[in-house]
């Protein structure tokens, strides 16, 4: 670490030196880009001093500073997509900031004024964004979010090249980019990293974040040596609003429709102001929003195919019917204020979000294979916090900027109360035919047709209900400071260079705490716990149940009391069928209280414990990236990133293959491991604009990513015949991305661009599958766990390739005649490419007649397919139309066919069905200034996801969620 931080302070000290040299040789210009007939902001703008060939775009709020001008008269040319180009003469001076506030005018038709639409200024501001950014990237602008809202951001981010979004109950909650995992894409707010959600990964749920709360969204593709190099899929950075000029408040209220559950108890509330004080040097903006949402589904799902040799065909031993009954309260606050001076700015920001989920689910669980047939119910709250907050400052000389800050993140995922009740058949009981269960019937045995051949109605028992809770956390402390020197020795070169760095501090941990109640084993536990239900629910109960009080027999109580006879669902599945019979909610809801206030449940030492982990991560950056542009028309952007990254988590580890079902007491070792890995990253990208209409860009960047937390716990847990095991020596993925991009804009064409993309990742983390364990030594376990199973995270020996196309073309028809010039179009399609190859593990057991003993080996082989949750076809298309206060928007989203499981039979191997999703907006302006209607559906045709295996194209998993409708009013002033 020395090294890299002796040579970031004598670069930083160097620079400052040559700095103040020069001071007072040049001035400084700021202030903003506007549209001059409705004042809003121009992001995007490109000014430019064509005598010296120095300028600056402006940000998304229209505003620019550029430093280092030459004292002066010369001509300022400030130009923007649609709108007339316009030169400016201004006079710079020594030591003195001109300020100026520039308008521009759009471009007209001859005889014809032109009025700018909602939509087709939503989409110039993201069009000019992309076209002057040094670096491939896309941009939803804060317009097109506000004017016509997603239901949550990843919905929005959804729409642009390259990214699908996996959901939960029909809502997108994760993105993929370019085929990337989520793990692989770093999520931030105001370029500070959120915290992930999960127990394990480094994923992020992006449904924490209303859209309501935005101002623009940027998906970087190829990053910079100045950002952090675990991001192989992309940066997603959600940017805040800051108080505009004017003072502004807004309010909107929405009631929405689950076509699902045929429920109208959907809304949203959304308030928020800002203003400019102190002589508009001091800004404040505040956001806040309340929102319910029933995100219910109806799935089918848990299938088990089995197949054990070549020749014979594949068996379906099992699956579940699933209805989940779910309903997400989202809250959130936003605090934005900013100071600025005329060379110094300082903002703080403070994002903050709740969701509360409440699930219930009910499973009818289909077991041939073991002759098993049972329902299940399920009760959890779960309450998942994120808060993102950031302090940062800007200061600029002549030559100099100087920019830092300090960041706090933090996630809370906690599940404070969970229950799971039991149902399983009585001895003797079965709701088939027995013949029905014989393996030959399960051959070819399409899991539709199972729930068919219930042909009576069986004799069930309550017999066992789990308690648990969980709690993750994550929290982020971070600091950075940079110095840029900007110098033009001639017009035909350009200087910048960036120097800085930043440092980390993460904390995680996981704690599960789980506990049990077999009542149907007769021991003194159960018999307690089956006494107090019988207790508590004795006129209820039939007369075989109240019998059992205070007896020691084995057995459960009889499910019929236990049946709420109110829960019917026809229509299951889109009518395939029907559900009843299933457990009552509230009886099991006040037996999982008593059992809790009473301490009638066996504790379960094993999962409370051995799944428990935390520690902490330290990390350190370095960088430095030159600009350099040169005869006007090139820039050329090398840079070379260190990154330091120092990890240490503790986790348990047991044997509980000498246990019974309850797990008083056993042995447990508490085991720490340290790991450090540090890189040297280069990467260099290009800019060439030949043409003012056309703009190529391209680079080579080197990227990392690290293990998930899971993997760095070093942690086993020991049963009968499986070992859990965390390879905590993974060694962290490193990939070479290279990209290449051309983009045409016009005035009347618009944006129309094509990319390549392509990476090579090295030591690519995957799963093995079950193996045999024949030595021990080489996992650090006993002698004992010989010839046991064990599945755990492996380094892929074997590079891994992803490359694709990206289509992208953005434009609205202003110059058309009549009607026709509210016409707003965006298209994008993507082709991926992947090669992959994957451990096909194989157990081969071997007899020694010699010495009367079965060995186990493992024969293993690779198998190609493409990269996990990877389409190969995107395609959005959107299409709105203006036209004075009446706007609609017609949105399409088309997912291939995505690779989602892995097996050694390829027949077993699973894919997602193709997916086509279609969303509307319609809004309208009410007689009253500021007021409009909106009216917001989703999923149109009442589409559903669908999993399915090779072999006969089986479904492996069916998701249902019905069509949303949201129906709302929004004041603006």
């Amino acid at each position: 670490m020395r090294k890299p931080l002796l040579f970031f302070v004598i670069s930083f000290f160097v620079i400052f030196l040559s700095t103040t040299s020069l001071l007072g040789q040049t001035g400084i210009i700021k202030g903003k880009v506007t549209d001059a007939a409705t004042g809003d902001p121009l992001p995007g703008a490109n000014l430019v001093f064509k005598e010296f060939n120095i300028g600056a775009a402006s940000n998304y709020d229209g505003k620019f500073i550029i430093t280092a001008v030459p004292v002066g008269k010369h001509k300022l040319t400030v130009s923007y997509i649609s709108y007339k180009t316009k030169e400016i003469e201004v006079n710079i001076e020594k030591d003195r900031v001109l300020e100026l506030n520039i308008q521009l005018e759009h471009q007209s038709i001859v005889g014809e004024t032109v009025v700018v639409t909602a939509q087709a200024s939503a989409q110039v501001e993201a069009m000019s964004e992309q076209i002057n950014s040094n670096t491939i990237k896309n941009v939803v602008s804060a317009k097109t979010i506000q004017s016509l809202p997603e239901s949550n951001a990843a919905e929005a981010v959804g729409r642009i090249s390259g990214v699908s979004l996996l959901r939960s109950g029909g809502e997108g909650n994760k993105v993929v980019i370019r085929g990337m995992a989520p793990k692989y894409s770093k999520i931030q707010i105001e370029g500070v990293d959120m915290a992930s959600t999960g127990s394990g990964d480094r994923s992020t749920d992006l449904s924490m974040i209303s859209p309501y709360m935005l101002d623009g969204i940027e998906v970087s593709k190829s990053i910079m040596a100045d950002q952090e190099a675990d991001a192989t899929g992309g940066i997603v950075n959600f940017r805040l609003k800051e108080a505009p000029e004017k003072t502004h408040f807004n309010a909107i209220l929405e009631g929405g429709y689950n076509g699902l559950t045929n429920t109208y108890d959907n809304y949203k509330i959304s308030v928020g102001g800002s203003s400019r004080l102190f002589d508009k040097k001091f800004g404040i903006y505040a956001q806040l929003i309340m929102e319910q949402k029933n995100t219910s589904a109806d799935q089918m799902g848990n299938i088990w195919f089995h197949k054990e040799e070549e020749d014979r065909p594949v068996e379906t031993r099992a699956m579940q019917l699933i209805d989940v009954n779910r309903l997400l309260k989202r809250y959130g606050a936003t605090l934005v204020l900013d100071y600025s001076l005329p060379t110094t700015k300082i903002k703080l920001s403070s994002f903050n979000s709740k969701i509360n989920k409440d699930q219930q689910t009910w499973n009818i669980n289909y077991a041939l294979s073991s002759n098993d047939f049972g329902r299940n119910l399920t009760d959890e709250e779960n309450e998942l916090f994120v808060t993102n907050n950031a302090l940062k400052f800007e200061q600029y000389f002549d030559h100099f900027l100087i920019e830092g800050g300090a960041s706090f993140a933090l996630s809370e995922n906690k599940t404070p109360n969970q229950w799971e009740a039991f149902i399983t058949l009585a001895q003797g009981s079965s709701p088939w035919d027995e013949t029905v269960t014989h393996t030959e019937n399960l051959y070819n045995l399409d899991p539709y047709e199972i729930p068919n051949l219930v042909t009576k109605v069986p004799v069930m028992l309550f017999t066992n209900m789990n308690h648990s809770e969980f709690y993750t956390r994550e929290s982020e402390y971070a600091f950075d400071l940079s110095g840029t020197y900007s110098n033009t020795f001639s017009k035909s070169l350009d200087v910048k260079v960036k120097i800085g760095g930043r440092i980390k501090h993460k904390t995680k941990s996981y704690d599960a705490y789980i506990v049990t109640n077999m009542l149907g084993t007769g021991g003194p536990d159960a018999m307690a716990f089956r006494d107090m239900v019988i207790r508590a629910y004795y006129d209820q109960l039939s007369e075989y149940n109240r019998s059992l009080l205070g007896r020691s027999a084995a057995g459960g109580l009889r499910y019929d009391d236990f049946i709420d006879q109110n829960y019917v669902v026809n229509g299951f599945l889109g009518g395939r069928y029907r559900l009843d019979r299933m457990p009552n909610l509230e009886m099991f809801r006040k037996i999982d209280e008593m059992a809790v206030n009473q301490g009638v449940y066996y504790l379960d030492r094993p999962g409370s414990t051995l799944d428990d982990y935390w520690g902490y991560e330290d990390y350190y950056a370095f960088y430095i990236k030159p600009e350099i542009k040169l005869f006007e028309r090139l820039t050329i952007v090398p840079g070379l990133r260190y990154e330091k990254n120092r990890t240490h988590y503790t986790g348990i580890s047991g044997d509980i293959s000498s246990m019974g079902r309850v797990y008083e007491h056993f042995p447990q070792d508490t085991l720490t491991h340290i790991r450090n890995n540090e890189y040297w990253l280069p990467m260099i990208q290009a800019f060439w604009k030949p043409y003012d209409w056309l703009n190529i860009k391209g680079g080579y960047v080197k990227t990392l990513q690290r293990p998930n937390y899971w993997d760095l716990v070093p942690s086993y847990k020991i049963t009968r015949k499986k070992i859990s095991w965390r390879n905590y020596a993974l060694r962290p993925e490193q990939a070479q991305n290279w990209d290449f991009q051309v983009s045409v804009y016009d005035d009347k064409v618009g944006l129309f661009s094509v990319g390549y993309f392509y990476k090579k990742i090295k030591d690519m983390i995957f799963w093995t599958g079950d193996r045999a364990i024949v030595n021990p030594a080489d996992y650090g376990l006993p002698d004992r766990t010989k010839f046991k199973l064990i599945a755990y995270s492996v380094n892929n020996e074997y590079d891994v390739t992803n490359h694709g196309i990206e289509f992208e073309w953005r434009s609205n028809f202003w110059w058309l005649p009549g009607l026709l010039k509210g016409l707003v179009i965006n298209i994008n399609y993507t082709r991926n490419f992947s090669d992959a190859k994957y451990l096909q593990p194989r157990i081969i057991q071997e007899y020694d007649p010699n010495t009367f003993t079965l060995t186990l080996k493992n024969n293993d082989t690779t198998y190609a397919a493409p990269m996990l949750l990877q389409p190969d076809h995107l395609l959005n298309f959107t299409i709105g139309y203006d036209y004075k206060g009446f706007s609609i928007r017609y949105a399409l989203r088309y997912k291939s066919h995505v690779f989602s499981r892995t097996d050694w039979w390829e027949e077993l191997r699973g894919y997602s069905t193709d997916f086509i999703r279609h969303d509307l907006s319609i809004k309208q302006e009410l007689p009253y200034e500021g007021l409009e209607l909106f009216l917001n559906i989703y999923n149109l045709s009442n589409e559903y996801e669908r999993d399915v295996i090779n072999y006969r194209g089986f479904t492996s998993n069916e998701e249902h969620y019905g069509r949303i409708g949201y129906l709302g009013i929004r004041y603006t002033f």
